[in-house]
């Protein structure tokens, strides 16, 4: 069973600073997408319904005013988290580099992955990767497993 990743209160306002909100939940759902703020703040109206500026002037004044709780929230992707920290402990050079090699599969050259790197402007990235490239080499030449 997959459990969604567990986050720390320092990782959860930076997930809301980057969703543009500030003192709200923050909901871990399935997928990978990015932090999005949801929902709807709490609000005052009047028991027919309608909305209530100034909710103590109204019970003062007789009227019932209800509170209507909120359901907004900052929605974000388990994937979207994982990759997330992946790129903050590694930096952004080998993040970028990790994902490259996480998607190259036995019939993707690396050096067409590197020089699309290049064309992109990833040269730290794309060095990286011809190097890591070049050891293999190496080691497949002395007989040695990758």
């Amino acid at each position: 069973m997959n459990t969604p990743p567990k986050l720390t209160e320092r990782e959860r306002q930076q997930i809301r600073r980057l969703a543009g909100a500030s003192r709200c939940p923050v909901a871990v759902v399935a997928g990978g997408s990015p932090p999005r703020a949801r929902g709807q703040r709490g609000y005052a109206c009047f028991k027919g319904g309608g909305p209530c500026k100034y909710p103590g002037a109204a019970r003062r004044a007789g009227y019932r005013v209800e509170w209507e709780p909120s359901t907004y929230r900052v929605e974000v992707g388990e994937d979207w988290i994982r990759r997330w920290r992946l790129g903050r402990r590694l930096g952004p050079h080998q993040h970028l580099l990790s994902l490259v090699l996480a998607s190259l599969t036995l019939d993707t050259p690396a050096a067409i992955m590197a020089d699309w790197l290049a064309d992109r402007g990833h040269e730290a990235a794309a060095r990286r990767l011809r190097s890591s490239l070049a050891g293999l080499a190496g080691n497949q030449q002395k007989g040695l497993q990758p």
